[in-house]
């Protein structure tokens, strides 16, 4: 877990759901945090 991200902990409290963190991370994507995030998803809780 990285520490300070806003998004994993809304969604690791399930504030937001996948699609939620989907859309909050596409515009990241190209950088380490963006890829980050979406691994979230990928790879679990």
């Amino acid at each position: 877990m990285k520490m300070a991200s806003p998004e994993e902990v809304s969604w690791r409290q399930r504030w937001i759901d996948d699609n939620q963190l989907r859309t909050l991370a596409e515009p990241l994507k190209k950088s380490g945090y963006g890829e980050y995030l979406i691994d979230l998803l990928e790879f679990g809780r």
